[in-house]
């Protein structure tokens, strides 16, 4: 995750927000980024004629779409007081601004509706009654609460794409259409990358919530599978200010390396505790603990830290779709738009993405149920966004059947920018033997 807007220690959970005013109470709102509709919806099409770029990436001629909105509700938490992360939104605000810039899907403009879960599995249930209510033909959530979301999801028959892939029920529930290995892959594959980096003991510092302690058991597992010694897992409240007496448990622990199972804006407090207490270890963890806001404010503290990530490093060229489509985005109102390098942003973008290629692909109109059918059926992989290659059909092993890709990127923070590390992309299911 990149920095929120409050201090302290913040969920391990994204949030996904276009940082615009929600429609009512609910702080749900229905948006893409175009001029204001009515009941405080908009649908983003360029005018008849200009030259735009495709889902495709490739430029194109193309009239505003006309036809009947494609409506995609996209979740997470805005309004809590561990995390605000509203760059998120952006990410799907900004694939739906090229998109039907480029004509839409067949003539069908793509409509966002965002949905503040507040941190809550209320607010997330509340958020996907709302989706069913209004027909939406697919569901992205950053945080969604497993079984609880899934369970009205399935049964309304509205697939969930591209999820950030925090919950088991990611991993494991039928409706659950994911697009890269989520979170708990990229920690189950830490204890390779510490191996690669020369480590010989690894241990975790986690947030006290399921979430990131099932995260921690991950790391064990993967640890035990490779023959690493496991030196413990450091749970750390969620609402901590103190971080001393945590490091210094750590540090009786004597790892070679560690994993931070913490959200980003926690980061550089935890490295300071760490250099006052002389806890000297290598820091591993996923892409928005290095975001640009993280580093700058980490400074030299941050220099050598590992990461696991289902992306190659922002400065990657196949990033070029995604930074020229935030471009435009931002030129057209579109905020937030500087906060790109996080994860959080990316995930949403491909999910739209995603839809709107399986969309091109069917010859019927493209609803939740058609859409689900595509997606199972769905034999040869598909090019999105120029970023990843999906097969939504592939399964993966016993622990995550619905995470058919394995594939993880190593990366290092070097000279306070982030930077491959060793061959570029693993398959972590078959480095760890995974079946």
């Amino acid at each position: 995750m990149s920095v929120g807007t409050r201090g302290g220690a913040a969920a391990l959970i994204a949030a996904l927000a276009l940082g615009v005013a929600a429609c009512g109470s609910d702080n749900n709102s229905s948006s893409s980024s175009g001029s204001s509709g009515s009941s405080g919806s908009s649908t983003a099409a360029s005018s008849s004629g200009s030259s735009t770029t495709s889902s495709s990436g490739a430029s194109t001629t193309a009239a505003k779409p006309t036809g009947k909105p494609i409506k995609v509700y996209v979740t997470s938490t805005v309004d809590s007081p561990a995390v605000s992360l509203p760059e998120t939104f952006m990410g799907a605000e900004s694939a739906a601004n090229a998109i039907n810039a480029a004509g839409g899907v067949k003539g069908r403009p793509i409509q966002i509706t965002t949905c503040d879960d507040k941190l809550t599995p209320a607010g997330g249930v509340n958020c996907v009654r709302k989706a069913v209510a209004d027909h939406a033909v697919a569901v992205q959530m950053t945080t969604n609460y497993g079984p609880q979301v899934f369970s009205v999801l399935d049964k309304a028959g509205i697939p969930a794409v591209g999820d950030s892939m925090f919950s088991r029920a990611d991993f494991t529930d039928p409706g659950s259409f994911p697009l890269v290995a989520g979170s708990n892959v990229q920690f189950l594959a830490s204890p390779l990358l510490a191996k690669a980096a020369g480590k010989k003991s690894i241990a975790s510092l986690a947030f006290d919530i399921g979430n990131a302690i099932d995260n921690a058991n991950e790391v064990k597992r993967a640890a035990q599978k490779i023959g690493m010694p496991y030196k413990g897992t450091v749970k750390l409240p969620l609402q901590a200010t103190d971080y001393a007496p945590y490091i210094q448990q750590l540090k009786n622990m004597k790892p070679d390396a560690v994993v931070m199972i913490v959200a980003a804006a926690a980061a550089p407090n935890i490295w300071k505790a760490a250099q006052q207490l002389g806890l000297k270890t290598t820091w591993v963890a996923y892409p928005d603990v290095a975001s640009d806001q993280v580093i700058k404010a980490a400074g030299n503290l941050a220099e050598g830290m590992l990461l696991t990530s289902p992306y190659p490093v922002p400065s990657d060229p196949k990033f070029a779709q995604y930074n020229k489509e935030l471009d435009a985005a931002k030129a057209a109102g579109i905020k937030y738009t500087e906060r790109r390098q996080g994860i959080e942003p990316v995930h949403p973008w491909l999910a739209i993405h995603a839809i709107a290629a399986m969309g091109e692909k069917m010859s019927g109109e493209l609803n939740a149920q058609t859409l689900t059918e595509a997606l199972k059926a769905q034999t040869t992989p598909i090019n999105v966004g120029g970023l990843v290659d999906w097969n939504p059909s592939i399964k993966g092993p016993s622990d995550y059947p619905r995470v058919g890709n394995g594939k993880l990127y190593f990366e290092v923070v070097k000279n306070g920018k982030l930077e491959p590390y060793g061959p570029g992309s693993t398959n972590v299911y078959q480095a760890l033997g995974l079946k």
